[in-house]
């Protein structure tokens, strides 16, 4: 059964919208379908949260159904944004994505859209697709179009999350999704992808004064939309004073504090968490010191620019060090390895495949899968690549895949 359309006439859906492109013509879709169809707009940390909600409800309002605004600051900080910097402080580099789709979007929010909203079903922009139904058990497949393939983000969700959610984009490729955007006369902009860090992208009224407009009903042509055009509400930057007056009282005091706006992570990080950012040593894997670094929080494994260590060939971030505050540097030789070590693993099913396990893994969001075999480990299962990988990362997730359905995943820990 591919994403449940054929039982939707009538069915109350309640749709994730954020005012870009796939969320809205989601709902577009779902409509056409017959569904009755709600909107529901997250407030979390966003810079742009006061222009992004004028846009939302513009949308909401052109295809004539309710939205409801759902203040989750608080949990998304606490579970989101305090796992984000406490994760690089440890010497992690973290999926805020991973944990916002499992415990906010597709925890907090979906509950909200069921028990308040009534929601028989729960539907976002999201490139990924379900099959299966209760009795034979749900499976999370990729989207069709693999260049926006988001079941990577996804690979934490549960059978019981599963069960109430659907993909309605998951059959088509990107392209597809503008042309029907046009088709239904929806007013769209670019906005960050679902796998980029939310809280810090750049605002709307920062972008330049070429910014086009297309409004709701405008039957324009994509060919003729520049290639870079990105599209914002009329009425420019809002300011705090003309929050529209859906919004509840409590979201209007939880922006994102003053100066965190387009900030680069590092900065964000110290800003979040003073006190924890400190300077240390910058070794090699053997032991020699080359040089001083401003806090672990600034590197990643594999990163080779800003470590200011001239040399024949680069260095590149081969380890860091939070026990003793060091960044381990080596050559790009030291960055391959055949195995890693992820100490607990999600599997969708709800339970474990036989071990040891021949698939596809993804250890990285835009990283090509590799052959990979898991077998029981101690401390956890261990990833064993048919042939090594560049950067194997710590607080990364490893996403495994039988053909094209999403298996299980685990954070890789080393």
């Amino acid at each position: 059964m591919e994403e449940r359309f054929e039982t939707i006439h009538q069915k109350k859906i309640v749709v994730a919208m954020s005012g870009g492109v796939d969320s809205s013509v989601a709902a577009a879709l779902l409509q056409r379908q017959g569904a009755q169809v709600q909107g529901v707009f997250m407030a979390l940390a966003q810079p742009d949260l006061v222009e992004q909600l004028r846009w939302v409800r513009s949308v909401a309002d052109f295809l004539k159904i309710p939205l409801t605004v759902v203040d989750l600051a608080e949990a998304f900080q606490r579970e989101v944004v305090d796992y984000f910097c406490a994760s690089y402080f440890a010497g992690k580099t973290p999926n805020p994505c991973m944990i916002c789709n499992r415990a906010i979007k597709f925890g907090r929010l979906l509950d909200e859209a069921g028990k308040t909203l009534g929601a028989e079903l729960f539907a976002t922009g999201h490139y990924a697709r379900i099959s299966g139904d209760r009795t034979s058990g749900y499976r999370l497949r990729q989207g069709l179009d693999p260049k926006k393939d988001q079941s990577y983000f996804l690979g934490l969700l549960t059978q019981a999350q599963l069960g109430r959610i659907c993909f309605p984009l998951g059959g088509f490729r990107k392209e597809e999704v503008y042309r029907l955007a046009v088709e239904f006369g929806l007013a769209f902009r670019q906005t960050a992808e679902s796998q980029d860090i939310c809280f810090l992208k750049a605002e709307l009224s920062s972008l330049p004064a070429h910014t086009k407009l297309i409004p709701p009903g405008c039957k324009a042509e994509l060919s003729s939309l520049p290639a870079h055009t990105k599209l914002i509400p009329p009425g420019g930057k809002a300011e705090l004073g003309s929050l529209p007056d859906f919004m509840p009282s409590r979201v209007q005091t939880k922006l994102i504090p003053s100066g965190c706006k387009n900030q680069p992570v590092p900065e964000f990080l110290a800003a979040h968490s003073p006190g924890q950012a400190r300077p240390g040593p910058m070794r090699t894997l053997q032991g020699q010191e080359l040089g001083r670094h401003e806090g672990i929080h600034r590197y990643t494994i594999g990163q080779r620019r800003g470590l200011g260590l001239p040399d024949v060939t680069p260095w590149y971030v081969a380890g860091l060090d939070p026990e003793q505050n060091a960044v381990v540097v080596g050559k790009d030789a030291d960055l391959w390895q055949q195995e890693a070590l992820l100490p607990a693993v999600h599997w969708l099913s709800g339970q474990p495949p036989a071990l040891p396990w021949v698939g596809e893994v993804k250890i990285r969001s835009r990283h090509p899968a590799c052959q990979a075999e898991i077998t029981r480990h101690e401390d956890g299962v261990r990833l064993i690549f048919a042939q090594p990988q560049r950067a194997v990362t710590p607080g990364q997730f490893a996403v495994f895949y039988e053909g094209e359905e999403v298996i299980g995943c685990g954070e890789i820990a080393k």
